[in-house]
């Protein structure tokens, strides 16, 4: 559907479809992470479904800054493991659009960019003298080799789907470089609203060609260019030394395109497993900046003035019944079977189970599509309109938010439970 409107109608009604069928229960919606961060740090930020960004971070002892994240094991942006490594992979490596310290997208290596009147077209020239850390040139083939590569099957992506906006996908995409390397050309296959925001994640990023393939035809190893002494990225910093679920120090990388604008001198992540020491480390001043891992099971929490709440993702805490349980559902036809998920989903309590776990209530939903995410035409997908309406209107939702007992037992009742 290409009218925008009518495209936001569709997507209410899939999600009415699969709401009705009770399979889904959701329970609450999460945008917050928390972390402690020693007072003087200034300039760093959190774009959402990334995570913090260091690049301008002030306040640090000689223009170090220590962090405590994640065990993560490979430095491959084709390999992303898990959401909070895109914060690590985009230390590293600078694509065509940025997410700013106002959440708002803005041209990183791409100087000008031009799309077609159907939105099927788009044109993105770069920046000139462009460079990798080696000092090679960075031209448009080589985002071309990097999207390719994010589709390879070979490879294995797991967020290869990403591209499948671009014409060609899975096989190969509709995309070009320009004889001169500065113009990349994207043909897609269906307008994309977000095109541009994709473009600021991981997975867009340029990659090294020329160095890949050598450390691969050297090793036989197609990751074997992300070790130490071999990696090459075009971001704020370089890779010094990296011990995969260890440690990771980077440092800064005078060629990168905006490499005075960096505040720091290096930036080193922990990233070993946490242990019991976790937070005492941190207290002690081994730690500059670390996400808080919960209350349980250590001696001391550090101070409570260091403590923040950042909004982070949008995402929602839901149940989800297995349909194909035969114990449960094998003896009901369909429709009996999606009466019972639906009883069973009006007895929770979706604010006090909020406030026993979050702190406060305000966070309890029962839509699958959590608050604040856009509808993709300057609105808010979780709203009511003239064209849509919710079941339950205020707030917008499937269930109330508290136990509904007496619309739970007279579906159980039809289904001849007493």
């Amino acid at each position: 559907e290409q009218d925008p409107q009518k495209r936001i109608i569709l997507m209410h009604k899939a999600e009415d479809i699969l709401m009705d069928t009770g399979a889904i229960c959701p329970l609450l919606s999460w945008n917050v992470r928390s972390y402690y961060w020693k007072t003087p740090l200034k300039g760093f930020y959190f774009p959402p479904l990334i995570g913090p960004i260091f690049t301008h971070t002030t306040g640090t002892a000689n223009g170090i800054l220590r962090v405590r994240q994640h065990p993560f094991s490979t430095l491959d942006p084709d390999l992303l493991e898990d959401v909070s490594q895109r914060s690590i992979l985009l230390h590293l490596f600078a694509g065509l659009y940025e997410i700013d310290e106002n959440n708002c997208l803005k041209p990183d290596l791409a100087e000008k960019t031009e799309i077609s009147e159907d939105g099927l077209t788009w044109t993105f020239t770069l920046k000139p003298d462009l460079k990798w850390s080696n000092g090679d040139k960075l031209d448009a083939n080589d985002f071309v080799y990097a999207w390719e590569r994010g589709i390879d099957k070979t490879i294995g992506n797991p967020y290869s789907s990403l591209f499948s906006s671009i014409e060609g996908f899975p096989d190969r995409l509709n995309i070009k470089a320009s004889e001169d390397g500065q113009t990349l050309t994207v043909k897609l296959v269906r307008p994309c609203p977000f095109f541009l925001t994709l473009t600021a994640m991981p997975a867009f990023v340029p990659l090294p060609q020329k160095v890949i393939e050598a450390a691969e035809q050297q090793s036989g190893d197609p990751f074997a260019w992300t070790e130490t002494g071999t990696m090459v990225t075009n971001g704020p910093f370089k890779v010094r030394s990296w011990e995969p679920n260890v440690l990771l120090d980077m440092v800064r990388n005078e060629n990168y395109h905006q490499a005075k604008e960096v505040a720091l001198n290096e930036l080193i992540v922990h990233c070993e497993a946490v242990d019991s020491s976790f937070y005492q480390k941190y207290i002690d001043g081994e730690y500059d900046f670390i996400e808080f891992r919960g209350q349980g099971g250590y001696s001391q929490l550090p101070p409570y003035e260091e403590h923040h709440s950042v909004p982070w993702a949008l995402g929602v805490v839901y149940l989800s019944f297995n349909i194909n349980n035969q114990e449960i559902f094998g003896k009901m036809t369909p429709q009996e079977a999606k009466t019972l998920r639906q009883a069973l989903c009006l007895l929770i309590d979706r604010k006090a189970l909020t406030a026993a776990t979050m702190g406060s209530e305000d966070a309890a939903s029962s839509t699958l599509i959590p608050p604040g995410v856009s509808d993709g035409n300057g609105g808010q997908f979780r709203s009511n309109s003239e064209d849509y309406r919710y079941p339950i209107q205020d707030p917008p939702g499937y269930y109330p938010l508290k136990s509904d007992f007496t619309r739970a037992k007279e579906l159980l009742q039809s289904l001849g439970y007493r």
